[in-house]
């Protein structure tokens, strides 16, 4: 759909004039390009930027509908319900890699794109920002989700167990199957780009790869097994979480199980990819004035920042004690991050807070289990992420940069260990 703009241009646009007086833009949908329509954990999503174009990148996202398998019940587990699984926090979680081609030359490349996301992201973004971007479908509080089924929508919180049914139309909330959306991107994509507005018919074709992240990112709900009998209905029982959120209890116990429910392999699946950004549509002007600037000398530059990850030898959680060494090339080194993976990352988990909903609460979980209670109460380990984003740094007493020949000042991080953990975190 196109639109007129009232404002004067970007300042990104500005070369030789100040105003142009139609500015037109556009939302330009695009699917993948290598043909895939439901892609799996592994599986690469290839994009090209409109050709022959203007836009802008810093509105490019990413659409798509993700659902997870589920893990069954053991014969203690509540009747009709099954352990479930969640995506991480943060749809950009799913990207375990991402490439940048411009006519085939790589240009960006950021191997464990997810987990350098996840970690600027802890430092950089405030609790407000998160619950904006909850609101924008960037699955920023897993701890406290909405699902639309059919005309209702059902809460959930603390990571609860979900309804089983046999119709899997209805798994919406067991499998964690929604609309997702990626809006904000790390280097070219990031917004912090020399300029957001590139030309296309310059730079020639600007193609986009993602690889998605292996299953074991996904976090565990609460484990449906462990009742020594049947969950009362009334305040008791399940009843007491369905008042929480004013809904009508049951009619009846729930009772056991009574056999192992056999669940699926853990897994995820996307569907329905769509990838959009804004394109401007401008006056002859502007390119006369373009191909002007660029005919007497002017030269169109494109900088932004880069990621390097450099992994080192695993070291005893005891004993922290080593030393990396890389070689970087560059003439503008923002800063150099370290931190350590907590061990067996790579296998598929409960989220790492203190605590989860109970088998009582069903699929509608308790207030307990979300983010925000447990920060409220100062609880420790409040991560509200998957084990296989954390960023470790217990137990490091010091730590020490060199670059070059020149070692910088030894820093003490005693103190920091009295600090508890958690707290002050949104996440």
């Amino acid at each position: 759909m196109l639109e007129e703009s009232p404002i004067q241009i970007p300042n990104a646009m500005r070369w030789r004039f100040k105003t142009i007086r139609k500015l037109l833009k556009e939302t330009v949908p695009m699917t993948p390009n290598n043909g895939a329509t439901t892609v799996k954990p592994g599986q690469r999503v290839i994009v090209d930027l409109p050709f022959n174009s203007t836009v802008d990148l810093s509105t490019f996202s990413w659409f798509f509908k993700g659902q997870t398998s589920y893990l069954g019940a053991s014969d203690t587990g509540a009747e009709g319900y099954s352990t479930a699984l969640f995506f991480p926090r943060n749809s950009s979680s799913v990207i375990q890699s991402m490439q940048i081609k411009i006519n085939g030359g790589i240009k960006v490349d950021i191997p464990d794109y997810n987990f350098v996301y996840n970690m600027l992201h802890d430092y950089t973004q405030g609790a407000d920002a998160l619950k904006r971007r909850q609101v924008g479908g960037e699955n920023s509080d897993p701890s406290n989700k909405l699902y639309m089924v059919g005309n209702n929508i059902v809460e959930r919180r603390g990571y609860s167990m979900g309804r089983l049914n046999a119709d899997d139309t209805l798994n919406d909330v067991l499998r964690d199957r929604q609309e997702y959306c990626v809006r904000s991107w790390l280097s070219l994509l990031g917004g912090n780009a020399s300029t957001n507005i590139i030309d296309t018919q310059m730079l020639g074709i600007v193609t986009i790869e993602l690889v998605l992240a292996p299953a074991s990112m996904l976090m565990k709900s609460t484990e449906n097994t462990g009742l020594a009998g049947v969950i009362p209905f009334d305040e008791t029982g399940s009843g007491f979480y369905k008042d929480e959120v004013n809904r009508d209890r049951l009619i009846a116990n729930t009772a056991l199980t009574g056999v192992d429910v056999a669940g699926e392999n853990v897994s995820y699946s996307l569907s329905d990819l769509e990838f959009r950004i804004v394109r401007y549509l401008m006056p002859p002007e502007f390119y006369s004035s373009l191909a002007n600037t660029l005919g007497n000398g002017g030269v169109y530059k494109l900088w932004f920042p880069n990621y390097s990850v450099y992994t080192g030898n695993a070291v005893l959680a005891t004993n922290k004690s080593c030393t990396t060494s890389f070689s970087i090339s560059t003439k503008s080194l923002d800063y150099v991050i370290g931190t350590f993976r907590i061990p067996n990352y790579d296998v598929e988990g409960p989220v790492l807070n203190t605590r989860l909903s109970r088998i009582e609460s069903l699929e509608y979980g308790a207030t307990h289990g979300t983010a925000d209670n447990q920060i409220d109460a100062g609880l420790r380990r409040v991560y509200n992420q998957s084990r296989y984003f954390a960023h470790n740094g217990d137990s490091i007493k010091t730590t020490q940069w060199k670059i070059g020949n020149t070692p910088y000042e030894a820093q003490n991080f005693s103190p920091l260990l009295l600090v508890p953990r958690g707290s002050g975190r949104r996440g």
